[in-house]
């Protein structure tokens, strides 16, 4: 009799493990569940990535960034950006792209684009000096622009992973030139004190290269290669 008990309080002991395993079982199935149906039908959030397939596409808007001052100049810029939305598996996908840049004249009243009729997107900007936030920042000398306006590794999208065109430019955007196209990567700018001249260091064609270019004017002053003393360096 005793033993029947005995054992009859293991079976219930066991029932009880095993439903509470069933329930902590069937809560991390709910939970991982829930964190699939979560992501899977999300907002996916992508940065200067422009879907170049229209139909894909579900909608498109662009808008305009507030205007900020450039340091030592009067000319007031905004930047415009590009939302796409488009379907990304059973949820959605955001892209915002940088698309131009809107440049203001106080004293006239008029404004003009950087580059009129461009339709692809602005990887990134880099202005002359680099952004000064002390007290009395330097006077801006110029900007490099990288540009995609090809999808040149055919994947419907416009990225910085496609081959870029490097635009530089002064200040206020009155000079804007097309330095150097089919730039695989952009390895910096440097500009030089007291002068408009900037070396723009970039690879194309698996060449390391150095270019310079004169700000004041958005032209290019030289173009070679990058000329590196010593062994070669194995890639």
């Amino acid at each position: 009799m005793k033993r029947s008990r005995f054992f009859s309080g293991i079976w219930r002991i066991n029932a009880i493990l095993i439903l509470i395993c069933g329930l902590l079982g069937t809560a991390m199935l709910a939970f991982a569940l829930h964190i699939f149906l979560r992501e899977s039908f999300r907002t996916q959030h992508t940065r200067n990535v422009m879907r170049v397939a229209d139909q894909e596409v579900d909608t498109a808007q662009e808008s305009l960034s507030g205007f900020e001052s450039i340091e030592g100049s009067p000319i007031l810029r905004a930047t415009l950006w590009l939302k796409q939305e488009y379907g990304f598996g059973s949820g959605m996908k955001e892209a915002n792209s940088f698309r131009n840049v809107l440049l203001f004249d106080p004293a006239s009243g008029r404004a003009r684009w950087l580059l009129p009729g461009f339709q692809g997107i602005l990887v990134e900007e880099h202005r002359l000096p680099s952004k000064d936030y002390s007290a009395s920042p330097k006077p801006t000398r110029g900007f490099v622009y990288q540009a995609v306006g090809t999808d040149s590794d055919g994947d419907g999208r416009l990225t910085r992973a496609d081959a870029k065109d490097l635009y530089v430019s002064d200040p206020d955007g009155s000079h804007v030139h097309l330095a150097i196209n089919g730039v695989e990567n952009f390895n910096g700018a440097h500009w030089v004190e007291d002068t408009a001249e900037t070396f723009l260091f970039y690879t194309k064609g698996g060449q390391y290269r150095v270019a310079k270019a004169d700000l004041r004017t958005g032209t290019m002053i030289s173009d070679a290669e990058l000329r590196i003393d010593g062994a070669t360096q194995e890639r």
